[in-house]
């Protein structure tokens, strides 16, 4: 697998940091109500669904195929270990099987529109050829 090198590749880079981050290095006050039930949730859904469409950006700029079993795996590792750090590092945020799992339907998400996009394109190529 060759990663594509282009600046989506960057973003996608940035905004792994500014996940681990928010997710692990910056503890939660509390101070601040959800605006709805289950808040947390969509959040984390976001958090990984906006990571793997840039991820899918910089290999579609580069007209690569998009390595989905990895990225799925990547993706399902990265929650389940910032899960387990949020546990263990942090005294105001607890490992949430739930979380993992919102993450999980973010990042599958991301990766089915990735992958059907991509589909579009090479179908589109073949009609003109």
């Amino acid at each position: 697998m060759t990663l594509p090198k282009n600046k989506w590749l960057l973003f996608a880079l940035i905004w792994l940091g500014v996940g681990v981050y928010g997710l692990i290095f910056r503890e939660s006050t509390g101070s601040h109500a959800a605006p709805f039930p289950h808040f947390d949730k969509m959040a984390h859904g976001m958090l990984f669904f906006v990571q793997m469409c840039l991820i899918c950006k910089a290999y579609l700029q580069e007209n690569q195929t998009i390595a989905l079993r990895f990225w799925w795996l990547f993706a399902l590792a990265y929650a389940g270990l910032s899960e387990w750090a949020q546990a263990a590092f942090t005294t105001t945020r607890q490992a949430d099987v739930w979380d993992a799992l919102a993450d999980m339907v973010g990042a599958s998400c991301a990766l089915y529109l990735g992958n059907a996009v991509q589909q579009v394109r090479k179908n589109r190529v073949n009609t003109k050829t």
